[in-house]
């Protein structure tokens, strides 16, 4: 399996510190990234955590732009970020193979068995359905 190469270089916040322990950053120092990436590793993981408690594609990366900084003031001050989706897909496609490895079997049955049943969902919060498929 491939994994991306990793370098150390000034992303993830625009403070040009550490979030975790606001450590100060020099000029060569910074988040563990993929070499041409905006977001560090820990703001992915951020991302893939709150998809794996049910987050949409949409509100994870709302979520995780603006924990990187990058989400925008607007018109009367208030702190606009992209909801578009596509950022927390890309990452699932991209980290589901590494994360999910150890848990997958290392040999597969010569049959499977499925079923047609469908799948619903409910909001915890106002017990409506909230997803079906």
């Amino acid at each position: 399996m491939v994994r991306p190469e990793l370098s150390s270089k000034l992303v993830g916040g625009r403070e040009g510190c550490c979030i975790e322990c606001e450590r100060e950053w020099h000029e060569t120092e910074g988040m563990p990234t993929g070499t041409h990436d905006w977001f560090t590793l820990r703001d992915k993981a951020a991302a893939l955590v709150r998809l794996a408690q049910g987050a949409s594609f949409r509100d994870a990366s709302e979520f995780v732009r603006r924990r990187a900084g990058y989400a925008r003031r607007r018109g009367g001050g208030a702190l606009i970020a992209s909801r578009d989706g596509r950022l927390a897909r890309d990452w699932v496609s991209q980290y589901t193979p590494i994360i999910a490895e150890r848990y997958l079997p290392r040999r597969w049955p010569r049959r499977l068995v499925l079923d047609k049943l469908p799948v619903h969902v409910k909001d915890t919060t106002s017990n409506k359905p909230r997803q079906s498929g």
